[in-house]
């Protein structure tokens, strides 16, 4: 069974594109420990007008992460509401 999770970033332009990954997505960690990669794949990134559209039209899975413009990680698990991922963190420690 998969971990589904989504990888997004929000652009200067307010924009954000995001990525589907069925595996792993529990590993975010993993993935940028692993330092520069040449690519991860060929899919095409999903397009969104803005944070709010995002967050309002993306269906979301189990866990979805995004690198807003201010440079905080923000994360939604299960569906919830997306909270900064620093948060999470110290809550849980």
């Amino acid at each position: 069974m998969g971990t589904r999770s989504t990888i997004a970033l929000e652009f200067a332009d307010l924009t954000v594109q995001a990525v589907y990954c069925h595996w792993d997505g529990f590993r975010l960690q993993t993935l940028i420990d692993q330092g520069n990669l040449g690519s991860l794949g060929s899919e095409q990134a999903h397009e969104f007008s803005s944070w709010d559209h995002y967050c309002a039209t993306h269906d979301g899975e189990q866990y979805d992460y995004c690198l807003r413009r201010d440079g905080t990680w923000w994360v939604r698990m299960n569906h919830g509401v997306h909270v900064p991922l620093a948060d999470l963190l110290t809550a849980s420690a």
